[in-house]
This record gives C-alpha cells, sequence and structure tokens, in this order.
C-alpha cells in the first residue's frame, strides 16, 4: 500500500503541535521547584542572643556637692562612682550612702549631699589627708585647711587654689599646682612634700 507524502507531512507537522502545546502546558502548569532557604547559622543565632546589652545609651542628672552638676551620658552597665568622676564632688561632698557600685538606671538622679558640720572627709572616706605621711590632698583640701595646713599660703591664695581646681576639674600631680596664680618655684619648694592629689 503505498501512503502518500502529504499524509506522512501532515503527521509530522501534527504531532510537532501536539508537542509544542504539551511542553507549554507543562510550564504553565507543572509543579514549582520547592524554594531552598537557608537554615539561619547556629553560630550567629547564639552571638545574637549572647550579646552583650551594653551599648544602650543612658542618661543620668548628677547634682548636689558637685563642680560640676548636670546631665551625663553614659552607657547601660555603668556605675555611680562612673557618673560622679564626670561630676567631680566637692571636698565638702557626703560620698557615704551613695552605693558607689551600684548600676545606674536611666533617668535616675543623683543628688549628692554635704558633710554635716563637725564630720571629717575622713569619715566619708574622702580623706582631706594621705593616710601615708599626713600630706594635705590639694584636690579635696578646703581654702580654710590648705591655710591652716600649709607654710606661706594665706587665706587669699587657698581660695585661689579651690578656684583653679573648681574651674579646670582636679590637679593630676602636685606640680600642677604652680598653674595657680602666686605659686611660684619658691613657694612650691616649700610645700611640695606636704602636699599630694591622691
Amino acid at each position: 500500500m503505498k501512503i502518500e507524502w502529504r499524509y506522512i507531512i501532515t503527521g509530522i507537522a501534527l504531532l510537532a503541535v501536539l508537542m509544542l502545546a504539551g511542553s507549554y502546558w507543562l510550564m504553565q502548569h507543572g509543579h514549582a521547584q520547592p524554594q531552598i532557604v537557608a537554615a539561619p547559622d547556629r553560630e550567629d543565632e547564639a552571638l545574637q542572643i549572647s550579646a552583650p546589652q551594653s551599648s544602650r545609651e543612658i542618661q543620668v542628672y548628677v547634682g548636689g556637692a558637685v563642680t560640676a552638676a548636670g546631665v551625663y551620658h553614659l552607657m547601660e552597665g555603668d556605675r555611680v562612682h562612673q557618673a560622679l568622676a564626670l561630676a567631680v564632688p566637692l571636698p565638702s561632698a557626703d560620698l557615704r550612702y551613695l552605693g558607689m557600685a551600684r548600676e545606674l538606671v536611666d533617668g535616675e538622679s543623683i543628688l549628692v549631699p554635704e558633710l554635716q558640720p563637725g564630720e571629717s572627709g575622713q569619715s566619708a572616706g574622702n580623706s582631706i589627708q594621705s593616710a601615708a605621711g599626713g600630706k594635705i590632698n590639694i584636690n579635696r583640701a578646703s581654702s580654710a585647711e590648705l591655710d591652716a595646713g600649709l607654710e606661706g599660703i594665706g587665706p587669699g591664695l587657698a581660695q585661689q587654689i579651690v578656684d583653679y581646681r573648681n574651674s579646670n576639674g582636679p590637679f593630676k600631680k602636685v606640680e600642677d599646682i604652680r598653674k595657680v596664680g602666686g605659686i611660684g618655684e619658691k613657694r612650691f619648694e616649700a610645700i611640695k612634700d606636704n602636699i599630694t592629689v591622691y
């Protein structure tokens, strides 16, 4: 039986159309490949969980018997003594009951009381004189104590020392007292063995 070429060509064309239609249908209705989502890195997750929460800034007001009362910016986890170091307590400050090692709380106020008449800085743990040698602490002594305890330092010069310290912060070394007007080399030599900054 002789098959005509036109039937063969028609059949091939029909088959090709069917194959194209089937491919199109599979593309439209076939199952999408599942999306692969990477599992979280356990190490990174652990780091996030255990990361310290000390990077948050807090604000604390320090007032009372301090040189520079005001609002200070510290970090969460900082302690009372760190806030006081910024405000610089006065020589008359009573630090006995402030809880120096306590953690600060955002928004709190720290009011530093003054020593009552008759109390000394030593009773507050804020000694005027050092334990060794009985030297005058020029960072903590009052003008009256500087006048009475140091040779050649009268009331006026003693007050200048206190004023300089209040304006510029505590002395870092005993030689810094020469920055106060009226204290030259000769006067410094007379008092240097009787003063301390600690």
